[in-house]
């Protein structure tokens, strides 16, 4: 699957992820729905582009966002949506996802996010209905703050596939580096104005 990432996790972007959803700095979501906005601007190109954008936020799990008070995710997802029809795109926040039961995945690596992950995720029918009902038709773009090895990308796409809704790409604030094979990336490799590619097409 193309995704496409605002900028690498570094430096000043990595602090605006961490300080918005660990610290609740609530100001954070505005430079980070931009960063996300640029990055799905990249993967569809100009608007109008594919039509309707139906922006679908990766979700968090239940206990994660109890604990913090908010959905960081989602409340950036529903920013970036904003600046992109500022921009004249038609776009739109869907909320087409539920998160299950994982293990907290910091410590696994890439093949043990992979396997953690798989199942986790559903797309419920009667979100599918509301989505529809309210929207209309569009082109699904899976949204997250941070793409790591992309396990969570694959599960999220997964289920919304499963569910006839497989996404167009996947739109991401920041990337970690990933060195080595096809869609190499490094820390250094890219700033936010270049949007690089975050990975495979996978």
């Amino acid at each position: 699957m193309p995704t496409w990432a605002g900028a690498p996790h570094a430096d000043l972007a990595r602090d605006l992820v961490i300080g918005h959803k660990e610290r609740g700095r609530w100001g954070l979501r505005a430079p980070l729905g931009r960063l996300l906005a640029a990055a799905v601007a990249a993967g569809v190109g100009a608007p109008p582009g594919r039509g309707r954008l139906l922006l679908c936020a990766v979700p968090s799990r239940p206990g994660t966002v109890r604990s913090r008070g908010h959905d960081a995710t989602g409340a950036v997802v529903a920013r970036a949506a904003r600046t992109l029809r500022a921009q004249g795109y038609d776009a739109v926040r869907v909320d087409l996802l539920r998160s299950g039961r994982a293990l907290d995945q910091g410590d696994l690596d890439a093949a043990g996010r992979a396997v953690n992950l798989v199942g986790t995720m559903r797309c419920p029918a009667h979100l599918l209905r509301a989505a529809a009902a309210r929207h209309g038709r569009g082109s699904v773009v899976l949204c997250d703050d941070v793409v790591t090895t992309g396990a969570t990308l694959v599960e999220a796409a997964r289920a919304l596939g499963s569910s006839g809704v497989p996404p167009l790409l996947a739109a991401t604030v920041t990337s970690t580096p990933r060195r080595g094979g096809r869609g190499t990336r490094t820390s250094d490799d890219s700033q936010a104005r270049s949007l690089p590619r975050a990975g495979r097409d996978d």
